[in-house]
């Protein structure tokens, strides 16, 4: 810094300043204070370095220090919508994804009109595969821009491929994709449109009815481009009663391409998503696609289909006891006390098999809990907790189990909120919420619903 002080045109100086803030940075990113102190000499002494001053607004918006990054951006002469963009790119680089998504909406909402902000939008929807967001951006896209060309392949094929499927395309939808198939259908040289513009096609055929059509132009299409678009024939294959290639298809399909196409269809045509989940499991006969397609079918709503494969699979795989804690632990969450000890002998046999395993442990406790043995359950759920601290529903398990014990004692969850086993139950309690909300997922359905009920018994605020 002296040295930068007295030869300010030397630019070998300045390189080297500007390496060693650079490294200074990287080494001691983890103490921002320590960094801040840095930075503030460092702006000031290589404020017409428009590349390092990018660095170190990156750096303090990845740090949460906006308001530094903000003069920053004033020093570099940005906009207010240049500052926010760049803002985007880095909490999306530093996997900040519910900040990223928040403040994509709100330019969205700012900049309703901005065709490169809901580019923006369309392209990361896109990537995320979430059509439910990515449908009513495209038809303001199209509305200010009709031009499919300008617009990735697979963003054209996720928001034709919903409105399709929904039976909602408008006479505007329209055009644009009888211009795009007409456009692409037979240009071999741009893989990725012609591709996309003949599955619409063959999706159009779907729409018709015309089953056999719909197939024949993608296997046409496999066999001209070796592209694996398997799942986009599962449907006309299955339609059409096209046993051969259905079953081939399943065969080798990958789990993740069957999810998406029972998502595709799980409100169009229900029956052939019970029926193909329940066929990928029989035709594959595997523990692994057994346990997937089971827990697809019973968290879209199909018990009864789960129930039945369950049964099938505890009986050609006796030794899985995942299985059998599967069903066990249904039967408690969704029947209670009505099949409580039907629950516990599965229970029992899954614990038999892995003794040592939380998630059956926690099973036991649970059911026993329901039962009303709550000296069981406290054995169980303990033993299970110890095995996985970090568990959300072990721990929400847990904490409901020693606030009903506090009960039994005659005391008052608020009322008595400072005695030491009502102060565990919160405990577990909000423990079993912060688990969950970091996951960003529910562990189970109702779980959420569940817990905040359980949390206001306690006088709890969960956020």
């Amino acid at each position: 810094e002296y040295l930068y002080k007295q030869n300010p045109g030397n630019n070998n100086v300045k390189l080297l300043l500007k390496r060693l803030y650079l490294t200074f940075i990287e080494i001691y990113k983890n103490q921002p204070e320590k960094v801040n102190q840095i930075l503030d000499r460092a702006v000031k002494l290589l404020s017409d370095d428009r590349d390092f001053l990018k660095y170190v607004l990156d750096f303090y918006i990845s740090i949460n220090e906006d308001k530094k990054a903000e003069k920053i951006a004033q020093k570099l002469g940005w906009t207010e919508k240049q500052f926010q963009l760049e803002k985007l790119k880095v909490l999306f680089s530093e996997n900040k994804i519910e900040e990223f998504e928040n403040l994509l909406k709100t330019l969205i909402k700012e900049y309703p009109n901005d065709i490169y902000i809901l580019n923006y939008a369309i392209s990361y929807y896109t990537y995320k595969g979430d059509s439910e967001n990515l449908v009513p951006l495209m038809e303001k896209y199209l509305k200010l821009n009709p031009k499919l060309t300008d617009l990735s392949p697979k963003s054209v094929l996720i928001y034709f491929l919903s409105k399709i499927l929904e039976g909602n395309l408008n006479e505007s939808d329209k055009n644009f994709l009888n211009n795009y198939i007409k456009t692409y259908e037979k240009d071999k040289n741009r893989v990725e449109n012609y591709i996309v513009a003949n599955i619409l096609k063959a999706n159009l055929y779907i729409e018709e009815e015309k089953y056999r059509k719909s197939l024949n132009i993608l296997k046409n299409l496999k066999k001209i481009t070796g592209e694996q678009i398997d799942r986009f024939m599962l449907y006309p294959a299955y339609k059409s009663d096209d046993r051969e290639t259905y079953r081939d298809i399943l065969k080798n399909i990958d789990k993740k391409e069957v999810y998406l196409v029972a998502e595709l269809f799980k409100e169009k045509d229900k029956d052939f998503v019970r029926n193909l989940l329940k066929d990928f499991a029989r035709i594959n006969n595997e523990t692994e696609i057994y346990e997937f397609s089971i827990w697809e079918l019973d968290n879209l709503g199909f018990w009864s289909d789960a129930e039945e494969l369950l049964k099938e699979a505890i009986k050609k795989f006796p030794k899985h006891a995942e299985f059998y804690n599967y069903l066990g632990y249904s039967y408690v969450l969704y029947f209670g006390k009505e099949k409580v000890d039907e629950a516990l002998n599965l229970l029992r046999k899954a614990h038999e098999l892995k003794p040592d395993d939380a998630a059956i442990l926690d099973s036991l406790g649970w059911a026993y809990f329901v039962k009303g043995d709550l000296k069981k359950a406290e054995q169980y759920l303990e033993e299970a907790l110890k095995l996985m601290p970090d568990d959300p529903v072990i721990n929400e398990h847990y904490g409901v189990l020693l606030l009903n014990l506090a009960k039994q004692k005659g005391l008052e969850p608020c009322k008595d909120k400072n005695n030491p086993l009502i102060k565990h139950a919160k405990e577990h309690l909000l423990k079993a919420f912060k688990l969950a909300k970091e996951r960003e997922i529910e562990p189970e359905k109702g779980f959420f619903e569940r817990l905040k009920k359980e949390l206001k018994e306690v006088c709890a605020n969960p956020e």
